[in-house]
């Protein structure tokens, strides 16, 4: 990602950002369930460099939230920073940081028993720790790694509850008109078995 999105995927990428960007979104999750519970996720973030040359790099701010009616509700709250490192020697790498503000509410729902899981609360936060590189190998193509949960966040309300490790690696052609892309992410995300997905993508422009 090298747009507003790269606070999500690899804060590295807000290092080629050329001018300040705003994004938002909303979706209706499984809206034809029988139970009629209602599901929805939203997003709203921006970024901008913070010199009109990018020399002192750009920075992002980032807020998503995952709800389920008042059952759940799962908040992330985010702040970025990449760029590319100075002189002719080390341009070519970028260098990136994010932290993230992270929350878990839990509601009652219809529960008239009360659950003794909830007896120390119904809400925990806790903070994370993201890190990106990226590297232009040749003219149009970069390569990038990134590393998410690097302090595995406890997000438990009785017993530890991490998020996983997260792991990426990618590499990326882009001429402005065609733009193709590999993705390898690794995450721990069942305890002691690893998960490893491997994506292919590619757009074109045409006007």
């Amino acid at each position: 990602a090298d747009d507003m999105h790269a606070l999500y995927y690899n804060p590295a990428g807000l290092a080629d950002l050329a001018r300040p960007e705003l994004g938002v979104y909303y979706a209706r999750l499984f809206p034809s369930l029988s139970d009629q519970t209602r599901s929805a996720q939203a997003f709203l973030g921006g970024a901008s460099p913070l010199s009109p040359d990018g020399r002192w790099g750009s920075a992002g701010l980032g807020y998503q939230e995952l709800r389920v009616d008042d059952l759940f509700k799962e908040r992330t709250f985010s702040l970025a920073y990449g760029r590319r490192l100075p002189g002719p020697r080390w341009d070519r790498l970028a260098l990136g940081g994010g932290l993230k503000f992270l929350n878990r509410d839990y509601g009652v729902g219809n529960a008239v028993i009360p659950d003794p899981v909830f007896n120390g609360g119904r809400s925990v936060s806790a903070v994370g720790l993201d890190f990106g590189a990226l590297y232009t190998l040749v003219p149009h193509v970069k390569t990038g790694l990134a590393f998410q949960n690097i302090n595995r966040p406890d997000l438990g309300l009785v017993s530890d509850d991490r998020l996983p490790l997260v792991t990426r690696w990618g590499v990326a052609y882009d001429n402005n008109d065609l733009r193709v892309t590999a993705d390898l992410t690794r995450g721990a995300y069942l305890i002691g078995r690893n998960d490893h997905r491997f994506l292919v993508g590619a757009e074109r422009r045409w006007l």
